[in-house]
Protein backbone atom coordinates (compact mmCIF):
# COMPACT_ATOMS: atom_id res chain seq x y z
CA UNK A 1 0.00 0.00 0.00
CA UNK A 2 3.02 2.33 0.13
CA UNK A 3 3.39 4.45 -2.96
CA UNK A 4 6.55 4.50 -5.05
CA UNK A 5 8.54 2.16 -2.81
CA UNK A 6 10.46 0.67 -5.72
CA UNK A 7 10.72 3.54 -8.19
CA UNK A 8 13.55 6.06 -8.13
CA UNK A 9 12.72 8.95 -5.79
CA UNK A 10 12.27 12.25 -7.66
CA UNK A 11 15.28 13.98 -6.13
CA UNK A 12 16.44 17.44 -7.17
CA UNK A 13 19.94 17.51 -8.64
CA UNK A 14 21.38 20.61 -6.98
CA UNK A 15 24.68 20.19 -8.81
CA UNK A 16 22.90 20.79 -12.09
CA UNK A 17 21.70 24.19 -10.84
CA UNK A 18 23.88 27.25 -10.84
CA UNK A 19 24.64 29.01 -7.58
CA UNK A 20 22.51 31.89 -8.80
CA UNK A 21 19.33 29.83 -9.15
CA UNK A 22 19.90 27.23 -6.43
CA UNK A 23 18.55 29.44 -3.65
CA UNK A 24 16.16 31.71 -5.51
CA UNK A 25 12.39 31.23 -5.63
CA UNK A 26 12.66 27.89 -3.82
CA UNK A 27 9.36 26.04 -4.11
CA UNK A 28 7.93 28.56 -6.56
CA UNK A 29 9.63 27.04 -9.62
CA UNK A 30 9.12 23.62 -11.11
CA UNK A 31 12.87 23.30 -11.71
CA UNK A 32 13.66 24.23 -8.09
CA UNK A 33 11.26 22.40 -5.80
CA UNK A 34 11.50 22.61 -2.02
CA UNK A 35 13.10 19.29 -1.04
CA UNK A 36 11.77 17.63 2.14
CA UNK A 37 12.97 14.46 3.85
CA UNK A 38 10.70 13.29 6.69
CA UNK A 39 11.81 10.50 9.02
CA UNK A 40 9.37 8.70 11.30
CA UNK A 41 10.50 6.30 13.99
CA UNK A 42 7.04 6.47 15.61
CA UNK A 43 4.94 3.32 15.31
CA UNK A 44 1.80 3.97 17.40
CA UNK A 45 -1.28 4.53 15.25
CA UNK A 46 -2.47 7.97 16.33
CA UNK A 47 1.00 9.51 16.41
CA UNK A 48 1.92 8.07 13.02
CA UNK A 49 -1.29 9.41 11.46
CA UNK A 50 -0.55 12.83 12.98
CA UNK A 51 2.96 12.88 11.52
CA UNK A 52 1.77 11.82 8.10
CA UNK A 53 -0.90 14.55 8.20
CA UNK A 54 1.77 17.09 9.17
CA UNK A 55 4.14 16.40 6.26
CA UNK A 56 1.21 16.07 3.84
CA UNK A 57 0.18 19.62 4.77
CA UNK A 58 3.78 20.86 4.91
CA UNK A 59 4.30 20.04 1.25
CA UNK A 60 1.08 21.91 0.48
CA UNK A 61 2.78 25.17 1.51
CA UNK A 62 4.69 25.16 -1.79
CA UNK A 63 3.73 25.27 -5.45
CA UNK A 64 6.55 22.85 -6.16
CA UNK A 65 8.00 20.47 -3.59
CA UNK A 66 9.29 16.93 -3.29
CA UNK A 67 8.47 14.93 -0.18
CA UNK A 68 10.47 11.80 0.65
CA UNK A 69 9.49 9.76 3.72
CA UNK A 70 11.42 7.10 5.61
CA UNK A 71 9.44 5.27 8.27
CA UNK A 72 9.55 2.23 10.51
CA UNK A 73 7.60 -0.53 8.82
CA UNK A 74 6.85 -2.27 12.10
CA UNK A 75 3.10 -2.36 12.62
CA UNK A 76 0.59 -4.06 10.28
CA UNK A 77 -0.87 -0.63 9.48
CA UNK A 78 2.36 1.34 8.95
CA UNK A 79 2.43 1.18 5.14
CA UNK A 80 -1.28 1.85 4.84
CA UNK A 81 -1.09 4.96 7.04
CA UNK A 82 1.73 6.36 4.91
CA UNK A 83 -0.23 5.62 1.72
CA UNK A 84 -3.02 7.96 2.90
CA UNK A 85 -0.86 11.02 2.14
CA UNK A 86 -1.30 11.97 -1.52
CA UNK A 87 1.57 14.46 -1.27
CA UNK A 88 4.25 11.86 -0.54
CA UNK A 89 6.37 11.38 -3.65
CA UNK A 90 8.38 8.45 -2.37
CA UNK A 91 8.05 6.37 0.81
CA UNK A 92 10.86 4.10 1.91
CA UNK A 93 10.07 1.60 4.67
CA UNK A 94 12.70 0.67 7.24
CA UNK A 95 11.93 -2.83 8.42
CA UNK A 96 11.91 -3.69 12.09
CA UNK A 97 12.16 -1.48 15.15
CA UNK A 98 15.12 -0.97 17.44
CA UNK A 99 14.16 -2.08 20.97
CA UNK A 100 13.75 0.88 23.30
CA UNK A 101 16.25 -0.52 25.79
CA UNK A 102 18.92 -0.69 23.07
CA UNK A 103 18.53 2.80 21.62
CA UNK A 104 20.63 4.65 24.26
CA UNK A 105 23.60 2.41 23.45
CA UNK A 106 23.59 3.13 19.73
CA UNK A 107 25.76 5.93 18.42
CA UNK A 108 23.26 7.10 15.85
CA UNK A 109 20.07 5.41 14.68
CA UNK A 110 18.46 8.39 12.98
CA UNK A 111 16.49 7.35 9.95
CA UNK A 112 18.17 9.78 7.57
CA UNK A 113 21.68 8.39 8.20
CA UNK A 114 21.42 5.35 5.88
CA UNK A 115 20.09 7.47 3.02
CA UNK A 116 22.77 10.18 3.19
CA UNK A 117 25.60 7.84 4.10
CA UNK A 118 25.37 5.63 1.01
CA UNK A 119 25.53 8.53 -1.42
CA UNK A 120 28.14 10.80 0.20
CA UNK A 121 31.35 11.19 -1.83
CA UNK A 122 29.73 9.48 -4.79
CA UNK A 123 28.11 10.38 -8.08
CA UNK A 124 24.73 10.07 -6.34
CA UNK A 125 25.47 12.80 -3.80
CA UNK A 126 22.69 14.96 -5.19
CA UNK A 127 20.23 12.36 -3.92
CA UNK A 128 20.99 13.41 -0.35
CA UNK A 129 20.29 17.10 -1.00
CA UNK A 130 17.38 18.45 1.04
CA UNK A 131 16.19 21.88 2.05
CA UNK A 132 14.56 20.46 5.19
CA UNK A 133 14.91 17.28 7.21
CA UNK A 134 11.85 16.73 9.38
CA UNK A 135 12.25 14.47 12.42
CA UNK A 136 9.68 13.01 14.81
CA UNK A 137 9.84 15.78 17.39
CA UNK A 138 8.93 18.37 14.77
CA UNK A 139 5.69 16.65 13.76
CA UNK A 140 2.85 15.95 16.12
CA UNK A 141 -0.86 16.41 16.63
CA UNK A 142 -0.39 19.73 18.44
CA UNK A 143 1.43 21.52 15.62
CA UNK A 144 -0.36 20.43 12.44
CA UNK A 145 -2.95 23.17 12.80
CA UNK A 146 -0.24 25.84 12.76
CA UNK A 147 0.39 25.17 9.08
CA UNK A 148 -1.99 26.98 6.69
CA UNK A 149 -3.63 25.25 3.75
CA UNK A 150 -4.61 22.06 5.61
CA UNK A 151 -4.52 19.12 3.23
CA UNK A 152 -6.76 16.16 4.11
CA UNK A 153 -5.54 12.62 3.85
CA UNK A 154 -7.10 10.45 1.16
CA UNK A 155 -7.69 6.75 0.71
CA UNK A 156 -6.01 5.79 -2.60
CA UNK A 157 -8.56 6.16 -5.38
CA UNK A 158 -8.10 2.64 -6.71
CA UNK A 159 -9.31 1.25 -3.39
CA UNK A 160 -12.57 3.20 -3.19
CA UNK A 161 -14.72 0.79 -5.18
CA UNK A 162 -13.50 -2.48 -3.58
CA UNK A 163 -13.68 -1.03 -0.05
CA UNK A 164 -17.15 0.39 -0.65
CA UNK A 165 -18.24 -2.98 -2.01
CA UNK A 166 -16.86 -4.75 1.05
CA UNK A 167 -18.70 -2.41 3.42
CA UNK A 168 -21.91 -3.05 1.47
CA UNK A 169 -21.39 -6.80 1.68
CA UNK A 170 -20.92 -6.47 5.43
CA UNK A 171 -24.37 -4.89 5.64
CA UNK A 172 -23.79 -1.14 5.34
CA UNK A 173 -26.55 0.45 3.24
CA UNK A 174 -24.85 2.75 0.68
CA UNK A 175 -27.97 4.91 0.44
CA UNK A 176 -28.10 5.68 4.15
CA UNK A 177 -25.86 7.86 6.32
CA UNK A 178 -23.83 6.33 9.09
CA UNK A 179 -21.74 7.34 12.09
CA UNK A 180 -18.42 5.85 13.14
CA UNK A 181 -17.87 4.96 16.80
CA UNK A 182 -14.71 3.79 18.52
CA UNK A 183 -14.13 3.27 22.21
CA UNK A 184 -10.92 2.57 24.07
CA UNK A 185 -10.87 -0.27 26.59
CA UNK A 186 -8.27 -2.32 28.43
CA UNK A 187 -8.04 -5.16 25.92
CA UNK A 188 -5.56 -3.64 23.47
CA UNK A 189 -2.38 -5.74 23.77
CA UNK A 190 0.06 -2.82 23.40
CA UNK A 191 -1.47 -0.12 25.62
CA UNK A 192 -4.39 -1.70 27.42
CA UNK A 193 -2.65 -1.67 30.79
CA UNK A 194 -3.17 2.08 31.25
CA UNK A 195 -6.77 2.58 32.44
CA UNK A 196 -6.77 6.35 31.87
CA UNK A 197 -8.89 7.32 28.84
CA UNK A 198 -10.71 3.98 28.85
CA UNK A 199 -14.45 4.28 28.45
CA UNK A 200 -17.45 2.42 29.77
CA UNK A 201 -18.46 -0.10 27.07
CA UNK A 202 -22.10 -0.01 28.18
CA UNK A 203 -22.19 3.75 27.61
CA UNK A 204 -20.95 3.33 24.05
CA UNK A 205 -23.37 0.48 23.39
CA UNK A 206 -26.23 2.68 24.59
CA UNK A 207 -25.01 5.47 22.30
CA UNK A 208 -24.88 3.13 19.32
CA UNK A 209 -28.46 2.06 20.02
CA UNK A 210 -29.48 5.73 20.24
CA UNK A 211 -27.85 6.63 16.92
CA UNK A 212 -29.58 3.72 15.16
CA UNK A 213 -33.00 3.73 16.86
CA UNK A 214 -33.55 7.43 17.57
CA UNK A 215 -31.37 9.30 15.05
CA UNK A 216 -32.01 6.93 12.15
CA UNK A 217 -28.36 6.42 11.17
CA UNK A 218 -26.30 3.30 10.75
CA UNK A 219 -23.18 2.78 12.88
CA UNK A 220 -19.78 1.42 11.92
CA UNK A 221 -17.77 0.33 14.93
CA UNK A 222 -13.97 0.46 14.79
CA UNK A 223 -11.56 -1.49 16.95
CA UNK A 224 -9.55 -4.70 17.16
CA UNK A 225 -10.54 -8.36 17.61
CA UNK A 226 -9.39 -8.48 21.24
CA UNK A 227 -12.22 -6.15 22.24
CA UNK A 228 -15.33 -7.59 23.84
CA UNK A 229 -17.90 -7.50 21.01
CA UNK A 230 -21.21 -5.74 21.35
CA UNK A 231 -24.30 -7.84 20.64
CA UNK A 232 -25.06 -8.01 16.93
CA UNK A 233 -28.03 -5.92 15.87
CA UNK A 234 -29.51 -4.43 12.69
CA UNK A 235 -27.79 -1.21 11.67
CA UNK A 236 -24.47 -2.02 13.38
CA UNK A 237 -21.50 -3.04 11.25
CA UNK A 238 -18.68 -4.14 13.54
CA UNK A 239 -15.31 -3.87 11.82
CA UNK A 240 -13.45 -4.65 15.04
CA UNK A 241 -13.92 -8.37 14.36
CA UNK A 242 -11.68 -8.16 11.28
CA UNK A 243 -7.96 -8.65 11.81
CA UNK A 244 -5.53 -6.05 10.41
CA UNK A 245 -8.06 -4.17 8.27
CA UNK A 246 -6.88 -0.63 8.90
CA UNK A 247 -7.60 0.61 5.39
CA UNK A 248 -11.18 -0.61 5.52
CA UNK A 249 -11.67 1.21 8.82
CA UNK A 250 -10.01 4.36 7.45
CA UNK A 251 -12.26 4.31 4.39
CA UNK A 252 -15.30 3.93 6.63
CA UNK A 253 -14.26 7.06 8.56
CA UNK A 254 -13.70 9.03 5.36
CA UNK A 255 -17.32 8.49 4.20
CA UNK A 256 -19.03 8.84 7.59
CA UNK A 257 -21.53 11.52 8.54
CA UNK A 258 -19.72 12.06 11.86
CA UNK A 259 -17.37 10.28 14.23
CA UNK A 260 -17.32 9.70 17.99
CA UNK A 261 -14.03 8.35 19.22
CA UNK A 262 -12.47 7.91 22.61
CA UNK A 263 -8.97 9.28 23.20
CA UNK A 264 -7.17 6.70 21.11
CA UNK A 265 -5.37 6.56 17.77
CA UNK A 266 -8.33 5.93 15.42
CA UNK A 267 -10.04 9.15 16.54
CA UNK A 268 -7.59 11.37 14.64
CA UNK A 269 -8.75 9.80 11.39
CA UNK A 270 -11.83 12.00 11.69
CA UNK A 271 -9.68 15.14 11.63
CA UNK A 272 -7.52 13.73 8.83
CA UNK A 273 -10.51 13.17 6.54
CA UNK A 274 -12.34 16.41 7.48
CA UNK A 275 -15.20 14.54 9.15
CA UNK A 276 -16.95 16.28 12.10
CA UNK A 277 -15.49 14.51 15.12
CA UNK A 278 -15.92 14.45 18.88
CA UNK A 279 -13.11 12.99 20.97
CA UNK A 280 -14.60 11.79 24.23
CA UNK A 281 -13.32 10.20 27.44
CA UNK A 282 -10.16 12.27 27.02
CA UNK A 283 -7.68 13.63 29.54
CA UNK A 284 -5.84 15.75 26.99
CA UNK A 285 -7.05 18.18 24.36
CA UNK A 286 -5.57 20.40 21.67
CA UNK A 287 -6.68 22.30 18.61
CA UNK A 288 -6.43 19.44 16.13
CA UNK A 289 -6.30 20.06 12.40
CA UNK A 290 -8.43 20.21 9.28
CA UNK A 291 -11.49 22.25 8.37
CA UNK A 292 -14.29 20.14 9.90
CA UNK A 293 -15.85 20.69 13.33
CA UNK A 294 -13.86 19.25 16.23
CA UNK A 295 -15.10 18.80 19.79
CA UNK A 296 -13.81 17.39 23.06
CA UNK A 297 -15.50 15.90 26.10
CA UNK A 298 -13.13 15.13 28.94
CA UNK A 299 -13.51 12.62 31.67
CA UNK A 300 -14.58 13.97 35.05
CA UNK A 301 -11.97 14.38 37.80
CA UNK A 302 -12.84 14.74 41.46
CA UNK A 303 -9.92 16.22 43.39
CA UNK A 304 -8.98 15.36 47.00
CA UNK A 305 -10.58 18.68 47.98
CA UNK A 306 -13.88 17.60 46.45
CA UNK A 307 -13.81 19.81 43.36
CA UNK A 308 -15.41 18.22 40.30
CA UNK A 309 -13.52 19.19 37.15
CA UNK A 310 -14.20 18.56 33.48
CA UNK A 311 -13.58 20.29 30.16
CA UNK A 312 -12.55 23.94 30.65
CA UNK A 313 -12.35 23.72 34.44
CA UNK A 314 -10.04 20.71 34.14
CA UNK A 315 -7.83 22.70 31.79
CA UNK A 316 -7.82 25.77 34.05
CA UNK A 317 -6.71 23.58 36.96
CA UNK A 318 -3.68 22.44 34.94
CA UNK A 319 -4.85 18.82 34.94
CA UNK A 320 -5.86 18.44 31.30
CA UNK A 321 -2.59 16.65 30.76
CA UNK A 322 -2.09 12.94 31.33
CA UNK A 323 1.40 13.32 32.75
CA UNK A 324 0.48 16.21 35.06
CA UNK A 325 -2.59 14.35 36.29
CA UNK A 326 -0.59 11.16 36.89
CA UNK A 327 1.98 13.13 38.89
CA UNK A 328 -0.74 14.69 41.04
CA UNK A 329 -2.35 11.29 41.60
CA UNK A 330 0.96 9.80 42.69
CA UNK A 331 1.38 12.59 45.21
CA UNK A 332 -2.18 12.20 46.50
CA UNK A 333 -4.16 9.07 45.57
CA UNK A 334 -7.49 10.59 46.63
CA UNK A 335 -8.42 11.58 43.10
CA UNK A 336 -11.36 9.94 41.31
CA UNK A 337 -11.81 9.60 37.54
CA UNK A 338 -15.23 9.05 36.00
CA UNK A 339 -15.66 8.02 32.39
CA UNK A 340 -18.30 9.68 30.23
CA UNK A 341 -21.82 8.47 30.91
CA UNK A 342 -24.28 7.09 28.39
CA UNK A 343 -26.37 10.27 28.70
CA UNK A 344 -23.34 12.42 27.88
CA UNK A 345 -22.36 10.35 24.86
CA UNK A 346 -25.91 10.35 23.54
CA UNK A 347 -25.93 14.16 23.83
CA UNK A 348 -22.67 14.27 21.85
CA UNK A 349 -24.28 12.15 19.14
CA UNK A 350 -27.29 14.48 19.08
CA UNK A 351 -25.04 17.52 18.58
CA UNK A 352 -23.03 15.96 15.77
CA UNK A 353 -26.22 14.73 14.11
CA UNK A 354 -27.69 18.25 14.25
CA UNK A 355 -24.70 19.98 12.69
CA UNK A 356 -24.46 17.41 9.86
CA UNK A 357 -28.10 17.54 8.83
CA UNK A 358 -27.10 18.06 5.18
CA UNK A 359 -25.58 14.57 4.96
CA UNK A 360 -28.23 12.02 3.97
CA UNK A 361 -26.06 9.21 2.59
CA UNK A 362 -22.40 8.31 2.52
CA UNK A 363 -20.21 11.39 2.68
CA UNK A 364 -18.39 12.30 -0.52
CA UNK A 365 -14.63 11.90 -0.31
CA UNK A 366 -13.04 15.25 0.58
CA UNK A 367 -11.23 16.89 -2.33
CA UNK A 368 -8.62 19.51 -1.35
CA UNK A 369 -9.61 23.03 -2.29
CA UNK A 370 -6.99 24.78 -4.44
CA UNK A 371 -5.47 27.68 -2.53
CA UNK A 372 -2.69 30.19 -3.03
CA UNK A 373 0.42 28.72 -1.44
CA UNK A 374 2.89 30.99 0.39
CA UNK A 375 5.99 29.05 -0.78
CA UNK A 376 7.36 29.44 2.70
CA UNK A 377 6.48 28.43 6.24
CA UNK A 378 7.29 29.62 9.74
CA UNK A 379 9.30 27.65 12.27
CA UNK A 380 8.68 27.22 15.11
CA UNK A 381 5.00 26.92 14.24
CA UNK A 382 2.67 29.44 15.83
CA UNK A 383 0.25 27.20 17.70
CA UNK A 384 -3.03 28.38 19.19
CA UNK A 385 -5.39 27.05 21.83
CA UNK A 386 -8.76 26.83 20.16
CA UNK A 387 -10.43 23.87 21.84
CA UNK A 388 -14.20 23.44 21.63
CA UNK A 389 -15.54 21.58 24.64
CA UNK A 390 -18.97 19.99 24.64
CA UNK A 391 -20.55 20.68 28.01
CA UNK A 392 -23.22 17.99 28.08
Amino acid sequence: MTKNTTSTPPYFDHKASSSVTLYSDIGARADRPFMILATFSETSLGDLISKVAFVNTLKNQFDHARLIVRYNDFRPYSREVVSLAPNIDHAQPVHGETPRWLRPFLRDNRLWRPLSGVVSRSKRQHEAFYDLVVVDTMTNARTVHALPNPCPLQVPADLHEPLAQELSELGLDPQKAYAVVHYRDGTYPLKGGNPNRNGDPDAYRSTIDHIIDDLGCQVVQLGHPEMTPFPARPGLIDLSRLQNRFMLQAFAVSRARFMIGSASGPAVLGWSFDVPTAIVDCLEAHTGWGNADKFFLTQEITTPAGAVLANASLSEAGLLNIRALAKSMRANPNYAIRSNTAAQLRAVADHLHDITSGISGWRDAVVPTPTKRPNTFQWPPQTVWDVKFLDV
